[in-house]
């Protein structure tokens, strides 16, 4: 089990993705915008209010 309430950076965000047909947690950086990796598609922001905590700055 991870520990997702703690631990990571200010400017990084949990989002969910869909790699390979899966949807999986994945750490990313906030600027300029969160992302997938190249192999995953966007599903969302893991946590509500993440949205407002790692916006686009685009």
């Amino acid at each position: 089990m991870k520990n997702v309430t703690g631990g990571i950076r200010q400017d990084q965000v949990w989002v969910i993705c869909n790699i390979n047909g899966t949807n999986q947690q994945v750490l990313s950086p906030c600027a300029p915008c969160p992302h997938c990796p190249d192999n995953g598609g966007w599903v969302s922001y893991a946590y509500a209010g993440d949205a407002d905590r790692c916006p686009c700055l685009l």
